[in-house]
């Protein structure tokens, strides 16, 4: 019986450290009020010049593991898995041909129509995060984990050239 109890004590706890880290962890990767952005759809090549151990970049050549680009018309597209020792993300990178395909996107990644900020989302659980973020006719969707999304934000950083800041 002791044991029992015991054993649901620690189930508990565990998950409840779970939520506080992902709450604590998500709050600080998102406190900074901004996002990173490409320029234009070919500034994404430059996750090929990162440089993280044991690298494998696998392109897409199609959108068809992305359900949210649904029947959006665009101009351009980039599509890559990226996995190495220190990081792994999945990007979806569009350039539409206005900047209301770009929020309906949004719209379609995300679940909502506005809200505090209706041009970033992150949401998800510990291991499986989705980012969507719009800027003008651009926007871009990330798949990954909560683990790698602090190293994710310097990642963009070094990848793509306009920094927008949602607060002023």
């Amino acid at each position: 019986m002791k044991q029992t109890k015991w054993f649901f004590i620690i189930i508990i706890s565990l998950v409840l450290i779970y939520f506080i880290l992902s709450t604590v962890a998500s709050f600080y990767v998102n406190s900074h009020n901004g996002a990173y952005m490409f320029e234009s759809i070919e500034e994404c090549q430059k996750i090929y010049d990162l440089d993280y151990a044991n690298t494998v970049i696998t392109t897409y050549d199609t959108t068809d593991d992305d359900n949210s680009i649904k029947d959006l018309s665009y101009t351009s597209f980039f599509g890559a898995n990226f996995k190495s020792d220190e990081i792994s993300f999945e990007i979806f990178a569009y350039e539409f041909l206005g900047e209301e395909d770009a929020q309906l996107y949004y719209q379609n990644v995300s679940g909502k129509s506005g809200g505090i900020n209706p041009r970033y989302s992150s949401s998800g659980g510990f291991f499986n995060r989705k980012i969507v973020v719009v800027y003008d006719n651009k926007a871009y969707l990330i798949r990954t984990s909560l683990l790698d999304e602090l190293e994710l934000s310097h990642a963009l950083s070094e990848v793509f050239s306009i920094r927008v800041d949602w607060i002023k």
